[in-house]
Formats: C-alpha cells, structure tokens, sequence
C-alpha cells in the first residue's frame, strides 16, 4: 500500500525523498537524433536517483499521504518513518532494494548507490527515422512543412484528454 502511494506521489509531484537513503526525481531528457542513422528518439520523463540534497522533511509528501490514507496527519508521519526505516535497513542488509514501479536501487563496492527504473519509456516511444532536410527536393520539403503545420491539433486533443482523465480520477 505505501509503496504505491509513494509512486503516486513521485508522479505527481516529481520528486521523492527516503530520509538517510536518497532521492528519486523526474527529468525529462529531451530528444536527440543521431546523425550517422538519421533515427530520432522521442522526449521523455526519466525517473532518476541521487543521494544529494536531501531534504530533512516532507510536509507535502505527509499531507498526501494524510490525505490518500484518510487518517490525521501523525499517523502518516509514523507510518511513512516505519516504511522509510524497514526499506532503508532491508536495503542495507540485502545490498538491494525494489521500490514497484519506480526501479531498483543497487549498492556497490565503493559505497555508492546505482539506481535501475523500472520502465523504460523508449520502449513505448521508439525512435523514427528523419531524412535530412538537405536531401529532400523541394516539392518532399513543402510537404515536410505541411505535416509539420498540424502538430499542434494532435497535442489540443492529447491536453484535453488528459484534463478530462484527471478531472474523471479525482472526481
């Protein structure tokens, strides 16, 4: 149960932090082509791991799990600090550590933590390949240009589905 609700968190609030342990983030790696294929892999969110800046505590993160667990906002605290401290020494003690969802964390022999997600996104966004623009006759890059006038139909329609699922979970 907290283990899918510190996923949510880390979601929605693109961050997550285990006190004495470390901190998972969301960044988004932009997109690269690769010049010697012409393949372009897509934009995406990567979770990530570090064991800097940690912060002492978590007021938002123990309001949303007041909130989701329903109970007053100790409980949470508590209940948070017990699972932080069983991951945390389990980790210790098995040199590894699975958080479902997010990744595995991993302790090497020079003390430093390496973190695996769990998903990986270019796995879903496989990347496309794009010819390069100095290639094309003018008749293929006026076509080019003209698909390239619609993008933004396509990203109104994924926002407003978007808004539409969140607006539909959380009410």
């Amino acid at each position: 149960m907290m283990e899918q609700l510190l996923h949510k968190y880390l979601v929605l609030h693109g961050q997550l932090a285990l006190p004495e342990l470390g901190r998972w983030y969301v960044t988004n790696l932009p997109s690269e082509q690769d010049p010697q294929t012409g393949l372009c892999t897509a934009p995406r969110p990567v979770v990530m791991f570090t064991t800097e800046n940690l912060p002492a505590s978590d007021k938002t993160l123990y309001d949303f799990l007041s909130r989701e667990t329903g109970c007053d906002e100790a409980t949470a605290v508590h209940d948070f600090q017990n699972f932080a401290n069983r991951f945390t020494a389990g980790f210790r003690q098995e040199q590894t550590a699975v958080l479902p969802g997010v990744g595995t964390l991993f302790s090497e022999e020079n003390g430093h933590i390496r973190f695996e997600a769990a998903t990986d996104l270019s796995t879903l966004l496989p990347p496309i390949f794009l010819p390069d623009a100095s290639s094309l006759s003018e008749v293929e890059q006026e076509e080019v240009v003209a698909e390239d006038d619609n993008w933004w139909y396509y990203a109104l329609i994924l926002l407003i589905l978007g808004i539409g699922a969140l607006i539909y979970y959380y009410i």
